[in-house]
């Protein structure tokens, strides 16, 4: 089984409702699925669903819960085969409550797995699920630590009050559910991949990482004295996990020549560590 797994803060606009709603659309966008052909509306408002298409044994379940303490969850299960012998498996929940969680106490998990339905077959590492684009692009994550949840780069600014927040995600402290990808300024200007390969990274990496670019060399320098030594500098990318800081610096070289192989090395490093950081919301 091979899995990919994130979790982000939500906002205020989303709801458990919203949340199943966000779904179904997602479904229906689905090419080949058939699970919600016959679903009638009033049976997925029901707190536990059961959907199966009996010839091709896609299945989908949805559940809502409320707890006495005020913790609410909703969530699903949406499971489809293809021709290559393989099951897809993709889960999540969106909980509400607990504030004692402070910035994760919205917060939705998504789990795409690739499983084996036949003996030998080829298992692929899923990709970032469509839904977790949804709920980006249509505004409803919410600040993650220092950084708002976005599918854009966030420019740092050349001010005291963007060097603190640069040190405190070099230290681990930035965020709390994204890794935190750290591009660091060139001694010349830039950056070590163009600015339209920056915008398409953060869109990839949408819901999965951060995407945070460093103003200028000079700020590196500065930025150096207050990390002693541990920024990633003169064009160099920081692979930054919450809690634990710096995780892989990347750089071009012999083994990463090119611009295109930085970048999927980054995309790699990025979604593998999201997959494996331990999990705040519910499964």
């Amino acid at each position: 089984m091979k899995q990919f797994v994130t979790e982000f803060p939500v906002g205020s606009s989303l709801d458990g409702n919203g949340f199943i709603a966000e779904i179904i659309a997602w479904i229906r966008g689905i090419k080949n699925s058939r699970v919600l052909e016959n679903a009638r509306k009033n049976e997925l408002d029901e707190n536990a669903v059961d959907l199966k298409v009996d010839a091709t044994g896609e299945s989908l379940a949805l559940r809502r819960v409320s707890l006495e303490d005020g913790t609410e969850a909703s969530g699903f299960r949406h499971e489809i085969g293809d021709d290559k012998g393989r099951l897809w498996r993709t889960e999540g929940v969106f909980r509400q409550g607990d504030e004692g969680l402070r910035d994760t106490s919205r917060i939705v998990q998504i789990r795409s797995s690739c499983l084996a339905a036949e003996p030998n077959a080829v298992l692929d590492v899923p990709r970032k699920p469509y839904l977790v684009k949804m709920l980006v692009k249509e505004g409803h994550g919410a600040t993650d630590g220092d950084f708002p949840l976005q599918d854009r780069p966030q420019l740092l600014a050349a001010g005291e009050k963007d060097l603190e927040k640069a040190a405190r995600a070099i230290l681990g402290n930035g965020s709390f559910c994204l890794p935190i990808v750290y591009i660091s300024s060139q001694a010349q200007g830039g950056w070590a991949l163009e600015r339209r390969a920056l915008d398409k990274l953060a869109f990839e990496l949408g819901g999965v990482a951060h995407v945070v670019l460093e103003p200028s060399r000079e700020f590196s320098f500065r930025l150096r004295d207050r990390t002693k030594g541990k920024n990633p500098y003169d064009g160099s990318v920081g692979i930054i996990l919450p809690g634990s800081g710096m995780h892989r610096r990347l750089f071009r070289g012999w083994r990463l020549p090119g611009p295109d192989d930085l970048y999927e090395e980054i995309m790699w490093a990025a979604k593998t560590s999201r997959s494996f950081l331990p999990t705040k919301g519910w499964d």
